[in-house]
């Protein structure tokens, strides 16, 4: 297989090894995960980040903490981007 034909699977680094596409995501974004939360709602507020990622849902208000890690996989994309403030 030649590498045009899986570019989008992901990318290889200078080595050769498949490099994970880092997600940008901060404090107070509102995040769409991959699968949606039983109360019907997909949009998770980021509330606590660190090694563990705290995310509560929009809809129902319920928490979540996960680890990072499987943050990054369950992630989708950002819906809201937080304002940072200007000091």
């Amino acid at each position: 297989m030649k590498i045009e034909e899986i570019e989008f699977l992901g990318s290889v680094d200078t080595e050769g090894e498949w490099a994970m596409e880092m997600k940008e995501f901060g404090l107070n974004d509102v995040v769409e995960m991959k699968k949606g939360h039983p109360c019907g709602a997909n949009a998770w507020k980021i509330i606590r980040m660190g090694a563990d990622i705290r995310i509560k849902c929009e809809g129902c208000q319920h928490s979540v903490m996960i680890p990072r890690v499987e943050f990054n996989k369950k992630m989708k994309k950002v819906l809201v981007k937080a304002e940072t403030e200007a000091e």
